[in-house]
């Protein structure tokens, strides 16, 4: 039996929040993995499901089991808010019921299949012959319900393990994925700042596998069965691992920009500072403007808005999320121009009652807005200097050189290295991989564009790099 929204909803809160003056505490969660739902939407849980975004806490639910669109919260929830998860079938397509759990008998074996749209944001295994679990205690495998077992005989030697399926099972595989995302990139590990919750969404869809063509046709890109595609965990974490990629978080704006125009609000529901009604007003705009300009070696390579850090409203009828903001990023080189407009509203009267002289802000005044947006970077010749162990030697000649380099390194550990190359804006021109203490190897650039390219040596000593010309 589920617990319901009353006791749910402080646990999302308590799990999310930390806050040494109040009793509890609250855990400061990173993560937090939800394989239940129904479909009965919540005031108290919806607020909590928000309330774990705004405190930088990633959500992560199961879409259901349905085989069909109906919606199941908390998966359903604001798209912000939540990274909704279906399962992946035998053929790491959408589970459709009929690529996966043939291991499977009873009323749990025979879904219709992962339930899909709803804004559903990624698949992962959730059939029974993808995945093995740790026996449950209280319901191993020999029970049965009706004609059949509820789940398959054990896999391996001895009774130890049992299949797990279903998308509450594809959820915790993404969920691990966002604790290994936030245990790479933190500032424990010398980063400027931590992942928020959009920054692992983002970068969670930007590098699944697109699941295009097959039996069902599925369209190139998003679609509502496999979202943005199956889960790629390589992808992902190869993507954040230090020093030369990174994702950067904004500071203050550099300039502000305010524009007011008189309007109307109205609230619809309860639990925001005015009661539900109409009121009038007037309407502000706030546009922040920023520029980054990073090293010449970086590559700005993907960018998108935080609405877990922004506080700013759209210019709506209706009052709903103070999370919203309008981006204009423009990326050339290694600058980036960002502009960021969102609004705020001031309630002076009733429109209904006629009361006048209000005095309220939604969702804060004009100074108290933030917008907030994400970067990530790569820098190909980025080092851990306190991690780089002094090589004897590691030299490129000739250089400049019209395509021919020679290349010798040498330090004391005998393990594999690569050497890697790059051009200027980031794009991996070359790997080679080299073994021994002592490196001496040719380097043929001669098919590549004149200009500046960066060659590295990458081993347990660290990373080692030289700015080299084609010419």
């Amino acid at each position: 039996m589920f617990a319901g929204a009353d006791v749910v909803g402080p646990a999302i809160v308590e799990g999310a929040m930390f806050d040494e003056t109040q009793n509890p505490t609250g855990y400061g969660l990173h993560v937090q993995s939800h394989s239940w739902g129904g479909p009965n939407q919540n005031t108290t849980l919806r607020n909590a499901v928000e309330f774990c975004f705004r405190n930088q806490c990633t959500f992560v639910a199961s879409r259901g089991n349905n085989g069909n669109e109906d919606l199941n919260f908390p998966a359903c929830y604001s798209d912000n808010w939540v990274i909704n998860v279906g399962a992946a079938g035998t053929n790491g397509e959408y589970f459709n019921g009929g690529n996966g759990n043939a291991w499977a008998t009873g009323p749990f074996g025979s879904d219709a299949g992962s339930s899909f749209g709803g804004n559903m944001d990624i698949i992962a295994p959730g059939v029974s012959e993808l995945i093995t679990s740790l026996i449950n205690p209280n319901q191993p495998f020999t029970e049965s319900w009706g004609s059949g077992n509820v789940v398959p005989a054990p896999q391996g030697d001895g009774n130890e393990y049992q299949s797990f399926y279903r998308t509450s099972a594809a959820a915790p595989h993404v969920a691990g994925v966002a604790a290994l995302m936030h245990s790479l990139h933190n500032t424990n590990k010398g980063q400027g700042n931590n992942l928020a919750p959009d920054d692992v969404e983002f970068l969670l869809q930007r590098y699944a596998d697109d699941i295009e063509g097959g039996n069902f046709n599925y369209p190139l890109g998003y679609d509502d069965n496999n979202g943005w595609g199956r889960i790629n965990t390589f992808e992902v974490i190869q993507r954040l691992e230090a020093p030369r990629w990174r994702v950067f978080h904004n500071g203050e704006p550099q300039t502000i920009n305010q524009t007011v125009t008189s309007g109307y609000l109205n609230i619809g529901e309860q639990g925001h500072p005015l009661p539900i009604g109409e009121y009038e007003g007037d309407w502000v705009e706030v546009e922040h403007t920023y520029t980054n300009v990073f090293s010449q070696s970086t590559q700005i390579v993907d960018s998108w808005r935080r609405l877990s850090s922004t506080i700013g409203t759209s210019q709506n009828s209706f009052y709903s999320s103070p999370s919203w903001s309008s981006a204009d990023i423009n990326i050339n080189g290694n600058t980036a121009d960002i502009s960021i407009t969102t609004f705020c509203f001031h309630a002076t009267g009733d429109a209904i009652t006629g009361q006048t002289g209000l005095d309220i802000w939604l969702p804060a005044p004009p100074e108290e807005l933030r917008t907030s947006y994400s970067l990530h970077l790569f820098d190909p010749v980025a080092t851990n200097t306190e991690d780089v162990v002094k090589t004897t030697m590691f030299n490129v000649f000739p250089n400049p050189s019209e395509g021919i380099f020679n290349v010798e390194y040498f330090d004391s550990k005998n393990d594999e290295k690569t050497l890697e190359v790059y051009s200027s804006t980031g794009q991996l021109i070359n790997t080679i991989t080299l073994d021994g203490d002592f490196i001496s190897t040719q380097l043929d650039l001669s098919s590549v564009s004149d200009g500046v390219y960066f060659c590295l040596i990458i081993s347990e000593a660290g990373v080692q790099s030289r700015k080299i010309i084609k010419q």
